[in-house]
């Protein structure tokens, strides 16, 4: 019997110095070598910088657990089966369960993820089905409430973060390392918010500049690092270093620098671009994805009558999926109940005709018919109950009495 399995950790059970030592090469290689195919037939991971989560379907759920258990260490797991897994990744495409609630990034993390799978080939009808459904219910829940609307991301989050620490916003001079999602959102938001001295950096200066020329910054050379910083009053972080660029020790000489003109950092990274220990570095003010979520959490009670509305949706696209779900597992029992009784009509019919040959053509087609439509009526009762019953608790082992009844083979 097969358990469509969750195990993960996210912002809420676990700090950011956690989530950040987590990697994605040694999570998918952990998953392959000790649990793929064998204990688990299909398995998708979703890594973001609030949360890491791997969806599979199990056959040992337990032996999976303990796996991962042993994988996470002393982290804090949430472990979700069956309708509960997949209520929670419904609920994560729509945005109810990320760092800044109703956030517009997570369709694209998950449809990334869900990609990655696919690539890997670890991914089956079962999940195939599911986190297809968890984008289209993710864009459904953005289209039909308001959930969307205020602080969209983490980008734009941050940007209002900056904004309400400084009433000279506009006037500043605006540093983003890293041309990727984020760094783009972050320097639409900062023009959107009326500043206009930007600057773009990154590891790819080639990335840097084709950003810049779309957006109308300036790209800078990531060996500039030092006189950026000591020429910026804003600096945004959002690269995919798997190291901090930006330590405490840098900071220190640039203050120097800057004759201790306050400098305020917003890493948006995980792993971390910045240093923590460059919060101790005089005038120097750190946001990180900690601070941002406390933010965000003030900005979002007025919304909270936008979340009951997206659970009202979702629960109903929760047994909207497993319909579908046990009526796939009821399926090569309805076909090969159909088949047999085909296959039963036709030697039946095949061995009477021969015996009446006497009939002509047309009154042979007026038995045929009738017989396929006894058949019809006969099976109808059948085959409706059948899915019904697939349905129902207990389902996959009411199936296997009707194998067994009929004396049925699926492959």
């Amino acid at each position: 019997m097969e358990t469509i399995l969750l195990i993960g950790t996210n912002h809420k059970y676990q700090s950011l110095s956690v989530r950040e030592n987590i990697r994605q090469v040694a999570l998918y290689k952990k998953i392959t070598t000790s649990l793929f195919p064998k204990t688990i037939s299909e398995f998708v991971v979703l890594l973001t910088c609030s949360r890491i989560e791997m969806y599979t379907v199990a056959t040992n759920p337990r032996h999976v657990i303990d796996v991962m258990k042993n994988f996470f260490k002393d982290s804090i797991l949430y472990i979700k089966e069956d309708h509960e897994a997949v209520k929670h990744l419904f609920e994560v495409a729509s945005g109810l369960d990320s760092i800044v609630p109703g956030e517009s990034e997570i369709l694209a993390q998950v449809r990334d993820s869900y990609s990655l799978g696919v690539k890997k080939k670890s991914v089956g009808p079962f999940l195939h089905q599911l986190f297809k459904e968890s984008l289209r219910i993710g864009k459904q829940v953005r289209h039909q409430t308001s959930i969307g609307t205020g602080v969209i991301s983490l980008a734009h989050a941050s940007v209002l973060l900056a904004k309400s620490q400084d009433e000279n916003f506009s006037s500043h001079n605006a540093l983003v390392i890293g041309a990727g999602v984020m760094g783009k959102r972050v320097v639409k938001n900062l023009k959107q918010k009326g500043l206009t001295n930007i600057f773009l950096m990154n590891r790819t200066f080639e990335k840097a500049r084709d950003l810049a020329k779309k957006t109308g910054t300036k790209a800078l050379k990531i060996d500039e690092l030092e006189k950026a910083l000591a020429d910026a009053d804003l600096v945004f972080c959002a690269t995919n270093s798997e190291k901090a660029i930006i330590s405490s020790r840098l900071l220190t000489k640039v203050m120097k620098q800057r004759d201790n003109r306050s400098l305020r950092l917003f890493d948006l990274a995980l792993p971390r671009d910045i240093e923590e220990s460059a919060r101790k570095v005089k005038n120097v003010y750190l946001f990180n994805l900690d601070q941002i979520q406390e933010m965000v959490e003030k900005n979002f009670k007025s919304r909270k009558s936008e979340l009951e509305k997206a659970r009202v949706i979702i629960e109903k696209e929760n047994a909207r999926f497993w319909d579908w779900y046990h009526t796939r597992h009821s399926l090569p029992v309805l076909n090969a109940l159909s088949t047999q009784s085909a296959n039963i009509l036709q030697t039946e019919l095949t061995h009477t005709l021969q015996k009446l040959n006497h009939l002509s053509d047309r009154d042979k087609k007026i038995i045929a018919t009738l017989g396929k439509r006894l058949e019809s009526k006969l099976m109808a009762k059948p085959l409706t109950n059948v899915k019904k019953m697939a349905r129902e608790e207990g389902g996959e082992e009411l199936l296997e009495t009707v194998k067994e009844l009929f004396d049925l083979r699926t492959s």
